[in-house]
């Protein structure tokens, strides 16, 4: 095998997302001097998420009014005063910003690597509109030929409908790729799905023992893609 072209996954692959949700929504209404129950949060974002992310496909080019919507939801069920309606904005306008996420260490580095040896690169990513925000925010646009993601895909991983899209947007048969990629279920299970070879990346060494082939930091891709 002569890979040509290395897939990636996106969050907890190439950027790190150490805070949730709840942990956001927290930080924003401490700082706007609201005193939210942790508990009623977590209920609140339940029932958000239950009500809007089935309806995520539908807003391709419009995630600023989800979220709006989203974050008008969550407020409401907060039982929170927002007597001119601003606070819905002001949350939206809170989680854009880039503090909420971070390259890994080496991750510029290995793609910068990747490029210099005329590899194609591409990202597979259960994400939305907001991946090509990120990727701007990151300075990481540059190095991608294709970008492919759940929302325009109408599919989430392991699901090869997302798959397919990127194999056809890359011009590449799937023998001659790799996807990299941090979830076993979705990403290994998924790539393999339509021929491409997984890569897991295995920061935590939560699977030491796995049926395919794993790493621990994208510094080691290039060797063992040598050994395909």
């Amino acid at each position: 095998m002569r890979v040509h072209t290395v897939f990636f996954d996106f969050g907890r692959t190439l950027v790190d997302v150490p805070y949730s949700a709840s942990e956001i929504w927290l930080e924003i209404m401490n700082e706007a001097g609201l005193k939210v129950d942790p508990g009623l949060l977590k209920r609140a974002l339940e029932a958000a998420d239950s009500t809007f992310l089935p309806k995520v496909y539908d807003y391709k080019g419009k995630m600023p009014k989800f979220w709006i919507l989203y974050d008008a939801f969550v407020i409401d069920k907060l039982g929170l005063s927002d007597p001119e309606g601003k606070l819905p904005g002001t949350v939206e306008k809170r989680f854009q910003e880039p503090k909420w996420f971070h390259l890994y260490p080496e991750t510029r580095e290995v793609l910068e690597s990747l490029k210099s040896d005329g590899y194609s690169m591409g990202l597979i990513s259960g994400n939305t509109d907001d991946l090509l925000r990120q990727l701007d925010q990151l300075d990481l646009a540059k190095y991608f030929t294709t970008v492919t993601y759940s929302q325009e895909a109408r599919a989430e991983k392991p699901n090869p409908a997302i798959y397919r899209l990127a194999l056809k947007r890359a011009g590449c048969r799937p023998d001659d790729a790799v996807h990299v990629g941090d979830w076993y279920e979705g990403d290994v299970i998924g790539a393999r799905g339509v021929g491409i070879t997984p890569i897991l990346i295995d920061r935590e060494s939560k699977r030491p023992e796995t049926d395919c082939v794993r790493i621990t930091d994208l510094r080691q891709l290039k060797d063992v893609m040598t050994d395909l």
